[in-house]
């Protein structure tokens, strides 16, 4: 959380103008609420706690009503950048991934996350994932 807070000082008045936007487009308060409980769920990760795990196992992260897990068994690619890691069940750049992969946020622990990547899979830096990703394009 406290890595996000200048993301929350945009997030926050965003989401307060887009509950205004609900209510002047339907003038029904009912709907507030809705869109509320909708924005929230969306943006669950920058209001609710997400804890990063990376260990002989796999990659986990597990929110506030569940878990997310992948285990190396699983993982067919992992690429580094500058905020995280992504483990992704394909070899190759996929639309899919970004549903079916896992991205864990690092902290203040990249040399030590990448470490233990390392010792399972190759790991990509983000500027050549891309490269490569628009050269098959």
């Amino acid at each position: 959380m406290r890595d996000r807070a200048s993301s929350l000082l945009i997030v926050v008045p965003v989401g307060a103008a887009a509950l205004g936007a609900v209510y002047l487009l339907t003038g029904q308060w009912p709907w507030v609420p809705l869109a509320g409980v909708i924005l929230l769920i969306g943006l669950r990760d920058y209001f609710l706690p997400v804890r990063y795990t990376v260990d002989e196992h796999g990659a986990h992260a597990r929110y506030v009503l569940h878990t997310r897990r992948r285990d190396w068994s699983r993982i067919k690619r992992v690429v580094a950048e500058a905020n995280g890691v992504f483990f992704s069940p394909y070899v190759a750049p996929s639309r899919l991934e970004n549903h079916r992969g896992l991205f864990c946020r690092f902290t203040d622990n990249r040399e030590a996350v990448l470490a233990v990547v390392a010792r399972h899979h190759t790991v990509e830096r983000a500027e050549s994932a891309a490269r490569a990703s628009s050269e098959a394009a």
